[in-house]
């Protein structure tokens, strides 16, 4: 019928390739159907010319004319002949009113997704979109043809851009919802794939393999891109690096610290910190001081949409995010936090901080914002159950390797935020405590029967700890007033002994 049509139009037959087009368009499972629509849009263009006796002369009747004809045809189920005649209205879009235009793109896209034709169907919503930007409804669609693409990242956008527009609207957050379960569940292609290289090393001698731990890098500070640049780049080639999160407020220069640091070390696994998740934009103090901020609201609704895009980035670059062996029986397991805000008992607080500072409250993390209900409050707890793949796929691997040896595993654990509240934090910032840990974390690195966690967040303390029999690590480089002489990247595991 494509055929058909184009030769029905070269030979000036208007009226008979209209007829082929809605033959055409009428085909089951048509994958050619985007084909069609220039030709649908060449054929209105000559009826219209020759004042086509079956539809109004005027531009503005055909438009009202197609519109309704294409929603009977919707309400019918019968997508193709729908497609058509809002193709034949939309011809005429220099005489609509912007939200007419996007209603009539918007019904368009929801008789692509009827035919799953998602690619059509989310560029015709995402011009919806933009034309009427108050309005919810082609947002979901462009969520509902992602997903259809299997791409969560995009979808999740969509669905929580809709929601913005219309908290109440039930696809939008429903859409969002759905977003969320298969990002912590894991449940997405980009995420299976992460997994793929879980035993890409298990060959690889204990004996040949280190282990370093790095956090807090702060890549936007004065110094630190020139301290990442001077390490070097043939000691560390067949080592792996464990990076406890806050590299870079801003994606670009994540995307550059992660760069610089991959091309020194064999394999690096990454957790984000609660820096690497904001989502700025620049405001009057940041043009004040001189600040160079990149408006990365206009581009990333919340700070899970800016938690994907550093996932992708990472998959991009061959960084890690999920745990691994990457030696005979050795482990390292990258587990993603948040801060609860009951970390620190009240008595610790009036132990540790001065009577007047124990009960503040503070605001940290101004440019973090969730889709949850109840905001940070339930981060953590989003995070703590994302981590549930990764400690059964890391206890099912100790099991089978510990089952055909008299070797013992050795886990390595990393998370950003602090796992117990007796670790070192800097008491004189008033507040801070609500801001720098989970308890029940520990849980879960116990759980796998770690020998060693390395943490960030604090960027106070020693280097190393050992509390009930578990070695922590804490290697921070820090804002450039904690920089320290001889800084460098700290060795956890060194060619098959956890350092003393």
């Amino acid at each position: 019928w494509l055929r058909r049509a184009t030769a029905e139009l070269r030979l000036n037959r208007y009226r008979e390739a209209l007829g082929s087009l809605k033959c055409g368009v009428a085909c089951p499972g048509s994958k050619a159907l985007s084909e069609l629509l220039p030709l649908i849009t060449e054929c209105e263009a000559a009826l219209y010319n020759e004042r086509d006796s079956e539809a109004p002369d005027s531009a503005a009747g055909r438009i009202e004319r197609f519109k309704g004809d294409g929603n009977t045809c919707f309400g019918q189920g019968n997508y193709g002949h729908a497609i058509l005649f809002y193709t034949r209205a939309l011809y005429h879009r220099a005489m609509m009113e912007g939200t007419d235009e996007a209603i009539v793109l918007s019904n368009r896209a929801g008789a692509f997704l009827g035919l799953a034709l998602a690619a059509e169907a989310q560029a015709d919503a995402a011009a919806s979109a933009e034309l009427d930007p108050r309005w919810a409804k082609p947002l979901v669609r462009a969520g509902q043809a992602a997903i259809m693409l299997d791409d969560v990242k995009a979808a999740y956008s969509h669905y929580a851009k809709a929601r913005e527009r219309d908290e109440h609207y039930k696809n939008a957050c429903d859409g969002v919802g759905s977003c969320l379960r298969l990002i912590r569940e894991w449940e997405t292609t980009a995420a299976s794939k992460r997994w793929g290289r879980f035993y890409a090393d298990r060959q690889r001698s204990r004996g040949g393999t280190r282990i370093w731990a790095l956090s807090d890098v702060y890549f936007d500070q004065h110094g630190v891109p020139e301290w990442c640049k001077s390490l070097s780049s043939s000691f560390f080639r067949d080592d792996v690096l464990m990076l406890a999160g806050n590299l870079a407020d801003s994606l670009p220069q994540l995307r550059f610290a992660l760069t610089v640091l991959k091309s020194k070390f064999r394999r690096i696994f990454y957790v984000p910190g609660n820096h690497d998740l904001w989502v700025r934009r620049a405001t009057l103090s940041s043009i004040i001081k001189g600040e160079k901020v990149k408006n990365e609201q206009r581009d990333m609704v919340d700070s899970i949409a800016k938690l994907l895009e550093i996932l992708q980035l990472c998959d991009e670059l061959g960084v890690e995010t999920a745990p691994a062996e990457v030696a005979a029986g050795v482990f390292v397991v990258p587990m993603f936090s948040w801060y609860s805000r009951d970390f620190v008992p009240q008595e610790r607080r009036r132990e540790m901080a001065s009577e007047r500072d124990a009960d503040t409250k503070t605001t940290i993390d101004q440019w973090i914002k969730w889709p949850f209900p109840c905001g940070s409050d339930d981060a953590w707890k989003f995070f703590m159950k994302m981590n549930t793949p990764a400690l059964f796929a890391t206890l099912k691997a100790k099991a089978n390797f510990e089952q055909f040896t008299d070797e013992k595993a050795v886990v390595i654990t990393m998370t950003h935020f602090l796992t117990r509240s007796d670790l070192a934090i800097d008491w004189t910032i008033p507040g801070i405590w609500d801001y720098v840990g989970c308890e029940g974390l520990d849980e879960q690195i116990r759980s796998l029967g770690a020998s060693a966690h390395v943490y960030g967040r604090a960027c106070i303390g020693p280097q190393k700890r050992v509390l009930d029999g578990l070695t922590y690590v804490h290697n921070y480089i820090g804002s450039t007033e904690k920089h320290r002489p001889n800084m460098a990247p700290f060795c956890i595991f060194d060619r098959g002994a956890l350092a003393p």
